[in-house]
């Protein structure tokens, strides 16, 4: 079969360059390739043939694929029936498939015969759907492709939703489509999922045909492949297409013949060639399975290869930008969509050079970037291709991509005088993509490319930029597609006529941005607002609002165009934008748009192709009410929400804006740390700024607990029928119905015979002995932005003051500084004591504390012996009986840490190590000295980046006797569950290649705990909040941190696994359970039995655990009998089913209707005190 033979492997970083078109040798204007432009040539030999047979053959060729066409419809409808859209659910497996389905295909096959492709070539070998669940075929070219699919026998496409409910629909829907909306980012997640679906699924569906470039080109290079077909990470079978004809009469794009002239070119051929090869069946590594770009890539370029083609960076994305700039009618609609995008690549990775000093601000930085390129071009308007590039990228190179760009941006701004590049034209397209909903702006920037005019020659101290009229015609016929010279002579005769009646002296024979923006406006509004039309819809096509490369603020002295706190100004309404400013109200009012007042939008950051409007309808459904913002709101930190109207001249012509402000002191400087402090909560929560501050606000502007109750509220909202109560552990004024175990002997003993629940305070956090542990991964090996990186991760330990604090990934530097800013409050202890010549290391720092004693002398550093990646333990012993209240007992804990091996395909010597320090765990624990033995003094916490699967925990039989996860005992609460996000993580994700997807994020950084000393209170994730003015994050990692109770007596472990009262015991009677347990079992028992769980024949003697049953033959026979590290589990003692709970004897169930502890039995309560107390 087709995969006996697989293809060479490539990476991203071996893939062949040879066919790129995205080299720099290219400079001839026609070696420039672009995939959505294709020119009909046919000679005239040709000509003559095609007239000849329209005569002759063509009326009944057409007469006849009609007829069977109409035939091959109905059959397809009559196939469909009953079958809707709805009823995808599973395959279609009745007579219809078998019978009607060959029909259809025999029938639609005969339609291409009648058309002229009588005999098709095919190569290779097609794989079966076990081998290869999905088929792509490139390159896509055609409404012809569709023989492609008739030949394969019809299997499931991947189509547009408009297609099922056209006239061909019933055709549409026999194939089991997947279909997308395109316009819809929603519709392209559930494709995705049913891709995914379909592709894994055991049932017999058929392949799934994808075309990856999901548009079609005309074949002279291989575009861009969206990754949906590699999102399921499944084998797939390239299919590439051929179709070798003297007169292409397939080719269907943008800028090209239409589809009756290409039926007519097809019709008029004697016979028409297509040719099929199947390629070998590719295997995706698991770079590839995580990566679905990186697999995509290396799946077209080998098609590539195979056609003999050059590789095309551009994708459906630039097609669709094409297309709607060509629907505004914006001047080089397609070169304008290449200009966008290279600008957002240059300020990109010019941003990301680093070069910035800590003084500097992101937004002088782009005000100074602009104004140079502006005085360049003032200089010398035209470029040539190197100076044009080292104007761009000053201070980096641009990459292959950018260099692909920029040989498409030279064919259309070429100067045929010059042979070079109008630069002039350049920065006037910039002006207006860099602004498009500011347009006063725009036209400011824009009329600083020219010269000026006035008697003011220091451009430095020129108030008003104002250029000659026959510069400003040229800017309009630059920027906007106007008819004729005529229509440009009204705009600057309405441009000077409000110039001059606004300026006392009329001296000046130049004209500003300004004006020429009214004048503009005023006889053509709709092209006026071309721009801003362009990226609304752009916006709205994509499912996000794209940022700008810059949005700015300007400072005005008036009501005309204030743009002080707003970022930006509403789109004007050409419907409203009949009639004429009034000059008169216009005097005085003029507006000073001054540059130096920009906020820089984090243009490092590169959003998702594939979002979702959930944060849309949330902030328009739930959480704005009866106020939702619209498109032309904007965010302000000075003033309180309002509207503000335009001035009186401007309202006819522009719709008001709403302001959404923050109401904070008008003193304060810190404006950029709440702006990115909104940023953060967006992407965190993947909703928007405006929401992020409402939360911030109320919770005075903490990102933690901003975030931490958004959560809260959408699980309360999703969960509105189950209890409501908070998750962390504070203080609260209700009085919770309790189990009153803190009285004497005779009060509890009373308690339990007449079935009585009083009520008791929470008690404050403040009062308790609260141990709490920090785990972070500080990416010490990732050297950009290191010292800023390094200063976020001190100051968040400085803020909160961890007890213990565990780092991982640590390097000299690193290393350095922690010792020079923390070591007066901190004892810090490094793994690189031990061996120096480690590139990267462990750390723990503990507080320098009264209550807590560290024993120097117990720090150890264990290498793991079969570590190819010089992976090691460090331990370190600590004291905490100071914490308690009751002195005389004993304390001790233990820390862990360490950074296990990397990658998957060291999963086994990970498991090993993890092993090995569980094992570490439970022999300090047990092998004490008899007075701490005896009252269980000890205790251990391991923490750190663990880079753990679940699969791997399980691979040991889960979590060993008296070892817990912090996290699973503190809720498994989902949103803080994964500390690898590459979602959500900025610094994650730029070492992420491709799209992150939901799968793709881990809970690498694990804590756990063992000892009857530690309760846990509550887990939480540190290390969410932007470094400050920079737009990365202190780590890839989030840090992870869990707080503990310390207690002098030991806790029932029922406590913790109980359903119903687990959170109320854990919070309210922490202590006072523990006596009340040895009360109970020393009264009715005379002692305390704690069976070992692991042992095998281990008898439970403790009574009130339900019927009898022989509790050593169930242990000791060899199907139950288990060891901490197998798959094997116990069966409970009372209704025999198996207990999955490793260390208990009886099941979730009979301890609930029992009221016992899982672990040994202890009745707690009777049965209807535990139920009212349940209830």
């Amino acid at each position: 079969m087709g995969s006996s033979s697989k293809p060479e492997r490539y990476d991203s970083q071996s893939l062949p360059e040879r066919n790129s078109l995205n080299s720099d040798n290219i400079e001839h204007e026609g070696d420039i390739l672009t995939p959505f432009t294709y020119q009909c040539r046919v000679s005239k030999l040709q000509y003559f043939k095609m007239y000849l047979l329209t005569i002759t053959i063509l009326p009944f060729r057409a007469l006849i694929v009609g007829f069977l066409f109409i035939a091959t419809l109905l059959v397809a409808n009559i196939f469909t029936i009953g079958y809707g859209s709805k009823s995808q659910v599973k395959p279609i497996c009745d007579f219809r498939r078998w019978l009607i389905l060959p029909i259809v295909r025999m029938s639609a096959r005969l339609v291409f015969f009648v058309g002229g492709f009588h005999w098709i070539k095919i190569q290779g070998i097609r794989a079966s759907r076990k081998e290869a669940p999905i088929i792509v075929i490139a390159p896509h070219s055609s409404f012809l492709d569709a023989l492609v699919v008739v030949v394969l026998g019809l299997p499931s496409v991947v189509g547009k939703t408009e297609s099922a409910e056209s006239f061909v629909g019933g055709f549409v829907r026999m194939l089991q489509p997947i279909l997308v909306n395109r316009e819809d980012p929603n519709s392209r997640k559930k494709t995705i999922q049913e891709l995914i679906r379909r592709a894994k699924s055991e049932e017999n569906w058929p392949q799934i045909v994808i075309f990856p470039e999901g548009t079609c080109t005309n074949r002279s290079c291989i575009a861009t492949f969206k990754p949906g077909a590699f999102n399921a990470g499944v084998p797939v079978q390239p299919v590439i297409v051929r179709w070798p004809n003297k007169v292409d009469s397939v080719t269907w794009v943008c800028e090209g013949p239409g589809v009756f002239k290409l039926l007519w070119l097809l019709l008029s051929q004697f016979n028409n060639r297509l040719e099929i090869e199947f390629l070998p069946v590719y295997q995706p590594n698991e770079d590839e399975q995580m990566d679905a770009q990186l697999y995509a890539n290396n799946i077209r370029r080998i098609m590539a290869e195979h056609l003999n083609v050059p590789l095309c960076d551009l994708s459906y994305d630039d097609f669709c930008q094409i297309r709607i700039a060509f629907k505004y009618k914006i001047p080089g609609y397609e070169t304008v969509v290449y200009l966008n995008s290279l600008l957002q690549m240059m300020f990109a990775l010019e941003h990301n050079c680093d070069l910035i000093t800590d003084e500097d601000k992101q937004a002088e930085w782009f005000q100074i970037r602009l104004e140079s390129m502006l005085g360049v071009c003032r200089r010398k308007p035209y470029l040539s291709r190197i100076e044009f590039t080292q104007t761009l990228f000053q201070t980096s190179q641009p990459n292959s991509k950018a260099s692909y760009l920029i040989n498409l941006i030279l064919k259309y701004y070429n100067d045929p005088s010059s042979n070079n590049l109008n630069f002039r034209m350049c920065m006037v397209h910039t002006a207006m993509l860099l602004f498009p909903k500011l347009p006063h702006q725009a036209f400011y920037y824009a009329t600083k490319a020219y010269n000026l005019c006035t008697s003011q020659s220091d451009v430095n101290v020129a108030k008003d930029w104002e250029i000659s009229r026959s510069d400003a015609a040229e800017l309009l016929g630059f920027a906007f597609t106007l008819k004729n010279d005529e229509t440009v002579n009204l705009i600057l005769d309405r441009a000077y006529l409000i110039h001059k009646s606004t300026h006392s002296d009329n001296s000046s024979n130049g004209i500003s941005g300004e004006y020429l923006y009214e004048g503009l406006l005023y006889h053509l509004p709709d092209v006026a607002n071309c721009y801003a039309h362009f990226d609304a819809e752009i916006n709205k096509v994509f499912g996000r609002h794209r940022r700008s490369l810059i949005d700015s603020t300007s400072t005005s002295e008036s009501d005309l165009n204030d743009l002080k706190s707003t970022h930006s100004v509403p789109v004007v309404n050409s419907l409203n934008a009949t009639s004429c400013p009034d000059i008169t109200t216009i005097s005085n009012k003029k507006t000073e748009i001054l540059p130096n007042h920009f906020e820089c939008i984090d243009v490092t950051e590169i959003p998702p192709i594939e979002t979702n409007n959930y944060s849309e309808k949330l902030r328009d459904n739930v959480h704005l009410g009866n106020s939702p913002l619209r498109d032309d709101q904007s965010i302000n930190f000075r003033g309180r929400y309002s509207e503000r109207g335009m001035s009186s001249a401007m309202a006819k012509n522009q719709q008001s804006s709403n302001i959404v402000s923050m109401d904070i002191e008008e003193n304060s400087n810190d404006n950029d740390v709440f702006l990115e402090k909104c940023i953060s909560f967006a992407e965190i929560t993947s909703t928007d700024r405006a929401l992020g501050m409402m939360y911030l606000q109320n919770y005075n502007w903490d990102l933690e607990l901003a975030v931490n109750k958004y959560f809260l509220t959408q699980q309360n909202s999703s969960t509105s029928k189950k209890q409501k109560r908070k998750r962390t552990y504070q203080q609260s004024n209700e009085q919770p119905t309790v189990i009153d175990l803190t009285n004497s002997d005779d009060s509890c003993n009373n308690s339990l015979t007449e079935q009585t629940v009083s009520t008791t305070r929470t008690e404050s956090i403040e009062n308790l002995p609260i141990f709490n542990v920090l785990s972070w991964n500080i990416q010490g090996l990732e050297p950009a932005n290191l010292n800023k990186r390094m200063m976020s991760v001190v100051e968040t330990i400085k803020k909160e003051e961890f007890h213990v604090v565990c780092l991982q990934e640590v390097i000299l530097v690193c290393l350095e500084i922690l010792r020079e800013k923390l070591e007066s409050t901190y004892d810090i202890f490094s793994a690189s004591d031990h061996n120096s010549l480690w590139d990267y290391f462990v750390v723990i720092l503990v507080k320098k504390h009264p209550n807590i004693k560290v024993d120097a002398d117990s720090v150890s550093i264990q290498p793991f012996p079969n570590s190819v990646m010089n992976r090691h333990l460090l331990s370190i012993d600590l004291n905490l009986s100071q914490f308690l209240s009751n002195s005389s007992v004993e304390l001790n804990l233990r820390i862990f840490t360490t950074h296990l091996e990397s990658c998957a395909e060291y999963s086994g010597e990970r498991v090993t190590q993890l092993k090995s320090v569980w094992d570490t765990m439970s022999s300090y624990v047990k092998c004490g000295d008899s007075k701490a033995r005896l009252n269980k003094g000890r205790a251990s916490i391991f923490c750190g980046d663990l880079n753990l699967r679940d699969s791997e925990v399980s691979l040991l039989g889960g979590l060993p006797c008296g070892i817990h996860d912090v996290w699973y005992e503190c809720g498994r609460r989902h949103e803080i569950r994964n500390t690898w996000d590459p979602m959500h993580n900025l610094n994650a994700r730029r070492q992420f290649r491709g799209i992150p997807r939901a799968h793709m994020t881990f809970r690498y950084d694990r804590m756990y705990a063992l000892g009857s000393r530690l309760k846990f209170v509550d887990f939480g994730l540190r290390g969410i909040e932007k470094v400050k003015n920079l737009p990365c994050l202190p780590s890839d990692h989030w840090a992870i941190l869990g707080r503990f109770l310390l207690t002098a007596d030991c806790l029932c472990l029922a406590i913790r696994t109980l359903p119903k009262i687990h959170n109320t015991l854990r919070k309210n009677i922490a202590d006072s359970v523990s006596q009340q347990h040895r009360w109970f079992a020393k009264s009715k028992l005379g002692k305390v039995i704690t069976p070992d769980p692991w042992k095998a024949g281990a008898r439970n003697t403790v009574s009130g655990g339900g019927r009898k049953l022989n509790e050593n033959k169930l242990l000791t026979s060899s199907k139950n009998r288990f060891s901490p590290y197998s798959n094997a589990f116990p069966r409970c003692r009372i209704c025999a089913q198996t207990v999955h709970q490793p260390g208990s004897y009886y099941c979730q169930q009979c301890a609930f209707k029992k009221g016992i502890c899982s672990m040994c039995g202890v009745r707690l309560v009777n049965t209807t005190q535990y139920n009212q107390s349940a209830a």
